[in-house]
């Protein structure tokens, strides 16, 4: 149980992305008499809008968010998009925070893996190991269903959030990644919320965009498909609908 973790670490420092499994743990952390410091990496694969998310759920948490601004696209493996690339991340990302927390005196680090995550699914979990990171929530045996549950009984606000990844999940494999694709992509799917249509995906392949929704959003992107066809056609020749309605990620 959690409460068994925190029996054993009453303090410690988190890899917190804002969104419903990091923040369960924060909330139920803090609800349990936890100390805990949560650090947000913040680099050209993380939106302004997940920042913004995260820092005001730490905030409503009455926790100060510390945010770590780095560049992936400095390291030319994480540019290269290889298949490697989420593991190369996460160790960005953890090497980063660990290194911050040190400074801070926090010597116990946690992320939000949960016990629906499967290593073979996420090649970043392997950082998770190598840099002695914690994952309470997995530990306790909580599922990402659970999770979901608990967060809504503890009314977080983001608890029917729709599943998130970085935007470097949205080029093929291989294709190189630049500051320009990544932006062009950010601006897509923030173009396509302000339609209406949330948790939408952008997908880039060469020039070619692939755009994945929810079952209950098609009617409004096909009402807007002249918008969107506009805001698109400037970085894509092709722009491709998939059928196959978002199951998240």
């Amino acid at each position: 149980m959690l409460a068994e973790f925190i029996q054993l670490y009453p303090r410690f420092a988190l890899a917190f992305s804002g969104g419903i499994d990091s923040t369960y743990l924060l909330a139920a952390a803090l609800e349990l008499g936890a100390k805990v410091q949560p650090y947000f990496v913040k680099s050209e694969f993380q939106t302004e809008k997940e920042m913004k998310l995260a820092h005001h759920m730490a905030t409503d948490l009455g926790v100060e968010l510390k945010i770590l601004k780095l560049s992936a696209l400095a390291d030319p493996r994480l540019a290269a998009n290889s298949p490697e690339r989420c593991y190369l991340c996460k160790s960005m990302i953890f090497t980063a925070i660990r290194q911050a927390a040190a400074k801070d005196g926090w010597t116990v680090v946690v992320d939000g893996s949960n016990a629906s995550d499967r290593p073979s699914d996420r090649p970043g979990m392997k950082a998770l190991s190598e840099q002695e990171i914690l994952s309470p929530l997995r530990q306790a045996g909580l599922t990402k269903e659970q999770i979901t549950e608990k967060a809504r009984q503890l009314g977080l606000a983001n608890w029917n959030l729709p599943a998130n990844s970085c935007l470097a999940a949205r080029i093929l494999t291989g294709q190189e990644i630049t500051a320009e694709k990544l932006r062009q992509i950010e601006q897509a799917e923030q173009f396509l919320t302000e339609l209406g249509i949330t948790g939408a995906r952008v997908r880039l392949n060469e020039r070619k965009a692939l755009i994945q929704i929810n079952d209950r959003d098609f009617p409004l992107l096909l009402a807007a498909k002249a918008d969107i066809l506009e805001q698109l056609s400037p970085f894509c020749d092709q722009i491709a609908l998939d059928l196959q309605p978002r199951d998240g990620g």
